[in-house]
């Protein structure tokens, strides 16, 4: 009897207990009031852990995702923002709510820089701009620079800037008009040419071959892969991101132009004929080997890959007289 009763009190012991926990509603709110209030407080930091912690709680709950889309609004980290709405629109449907505060936060960010709205685009895959000069001065080698600029950096040291001028003034005939002369000024680590045309000796290109300290725009370097460079810029074709992901041919086969000497084409991104000197595109050899080709206006970008492995990249200024 004894046994029996000291069963009964601790099933009901557990009864009142689960009676007295709270409710997965309960959590939810919780967490959710936490995050507007801080939201309210500007304790945006924490305001993301509260909104967070109710998406875990429930992940059909739009509310969540709109305060955690605010709370990333309000630090200025839209691309975070947007992609808080996509997952709620994966996980609760297109509801009203989510679309108006989509539409609401593109108003916001078409009022941005021009590169920090093509950031955010929807059509970008990776968050990241266009390649264009601006990437050469953040790199330390602007457009219109200089071999005595190089020099002063500690590359090309070898270089004698008069022998040159004195050279192609006696081997160029038109010298001193401008044009496409050129000569190679260091051969390795990295590789480079300058202009021979005029006595500025502007930079023509800077390639680098191996693997080391010296990186290229937003930190490319020999050795990377496919993957990790191509998500280094802005892209819109998904297809051409598959196959960094997967090096699947036949998504490549299927999606991509065949051109005549049998390689597959795809541009990264649609350039609407709004800017004819700024393009991207993914290119794969019947060898295996491919390539990235980006151009912004007055500067280039191309790496080659091989089995994956990017074995060079090149930086390309345009003829400076051009600009």
């Amino acid at each position: 009897m004894k046994k029996i009763w000291t069963t009964l009190c601790a099933f009901l012991f557990f009864v009142l207990l689960s009676a007295c926990a709270p409710s997965t509603a309960d959590k939810w709110q919780e967490q959710y009031d936490l995050g507007i209030r801080y939201l309210s407080e500007s304790n945006y930091e924490q305001a993301i852990i509260a909104f967070e912690s109710a998406i875990e709680i429930d992940n059909k709950n739009e509310l969540s995702y709109i305060g955690l889309s605010n709370a990333y609004l309000s630090i200025g980290n839209y691309s975070d923002a947007i992609k808080i709405l996509d997952c709620a629109v994966e996980q609760c449907g297109e509801t009203e709510s989510l679309s108006q505060q989509k539409e609401q936060l593109l108003q916001i960010i078409a009022t941005l820089d021009p590169e920090q709205a093509e950031a955010l685009s929807p059509d970008n895959l990776t968050g990241e701009t266009k390649f264009s000069v601006k990437d050469c001065e953040e790199w330390g080698y602007p457009y219109q620079c200089t071999l005595f600029d190089l020099q002063k950096k500690g590359l090309a040291t070898d270089s004698n800037p008069e022998e040159i001028i004195e050279q192609a003034k006696q081997t160029i005939p038109d010298w001193g008009t401008g044009g496409y002369h050129g000569t190679t000024v260091q051969y390795e680590n990295p590789e480079i040419a300058v202009y021979t045309s005029t006595e500025d000796l502007y930079v023509w290109y800077i390639k680098e071959t191996e693997a080391g300290d010296f990186t290229g725009p937003r930190g490319i370097a020999v050795g990377q892969t496919l993957q990790d460079v191509i998500s280094r810029f802005y892209c819109e074709n998904t297809y051409a991101i598959e196959y960094a992901e997967t090096l699947s041919l036949d998504i490549a086969q299927k999606n991509f132009e065949k051109r005549d000497d049998g390689s597959l084409s795809a541009s990264l991104w649609d350039r609407n004929g709004n800017t004819p000197n700024r393009f991207a595109s993914l290119l794969i050899s019947e060898n295996g080997k491919s390539t990235l080709d980006y151009y912004g206006d007055t500067v280039g970008l191309i790496i080659e890959f091989e089995n994956n492995i990017a074995v060079s990249y090149t930086v390309v200024y345009h003829k400076p007289w051009e600009a």
